[in-house]
């Protein structure tokens, strides 16, 4: 039901899917093993699509592309996999992962913001050799806010270094990007993202903002500002959005 052997049908060529397995290999084992992830094999969009109905009520919706936002239509794509209660059950369940002392994705926490997520360190498998010692996938994925979500995030990181543990290694990744992505989100680039809560300035360098003197913009000063942050702002005609980083309006 969650898509987890079957292809998302997403707009991308060389989508693949290792396939679901025939009713004889489900025995007592591989019942348990597949629990806490072996025995069967996904692609992070699968993974990362499978957390969706947790986060909007039980529905599995196909993951799409998107050019412009008036091109989104997940009506036509929506499958209730699971009740609003049981839904909210597990929401509540992952936001401990992030919030409650023991919880392996403290580092994804945001200060304001409830986290709803799992991490994830699985050995990498060979199929001569079986599961490699050494070798880790490590993931995080999770929505934000949790009561209200707006975001679902895949962090995966392939082989990483000497800590290979999701909590470590992915989990603050995913808290960086979604730091950057809620104030985008929000169409408030560098700006608290107050409806959210208590979120304070996620930008590790402020932002300055252009000012007005006189019906001309000045330019604010951008040292220790990235290209990226100086280019993402909305200053087009009618917008509401303050020209933060233009020199001209």
């Amino acid at each position: 039901k969650f898509n987890l052997t079957t292809r998302t049908g997403i707009e991308l060529p060389g989508e693949t899917t290792a396939g679901p397995r025939p009713d004889k290999f489900w025995t007592p084992i591989h019942l348990a093993t597949a629990g806490f992830g072996q025995g069967i094999s996904t692609t992070p969009l699968q993974v990362v699509t499978s957390f969706l109905p947790f986060a909007n009520g039980g529905y599995w919706i196909k993951p799409k592309l998107l050019m412009d936002v008036e091109g989104a239509d997940p009506k036509s794509t929506l499958k209730r996999v699971i009740s609003p209660k049981t839904a909210a059950t597990i929401r509540d369940m992952l936001v401990t992962v992030t919030e409650e002392k023991g919880g392996t994705g403290l580092r994804a926490h945001l200060p304001g913001i409830h986290v709803a997520g799992k991490t994830g360190t699985a050995q990498k498998y060979d199929r001569d050799s079986g599961y490699q010692s050494g070798k880790y996938y490590s993931s995080f994925v999770g929505f934000l806010p949790a009561e209200r979500p707006e975001l679902v995030i895949g962090i995966m990181v392939d082989e990483p270094g000497k800590e290979f543990y999701a909590g470590e290694v992915a989990a603050p990744v995913f808290k960086r990007v979604a730091e950057r992505a809620l104030p985008l989100l929000m169409n408030r680039p560098g700006q608290a993202a107050t409806s959210f809560g208590e979120f304070a300035a996620t930008s590790p360098t402020p932002i300055p903002v252009a000012t007005e003197t006189e019906g001309q913009w000045v330019m604010p000063d951008l040292k220790g500002v990235s290209m990226r942050e100086v280019t993402i702002c909305d200053c087009s005609p009618g917008s509401n959005v303050s020209p933060r980083w233009a020199a001209s309006a």
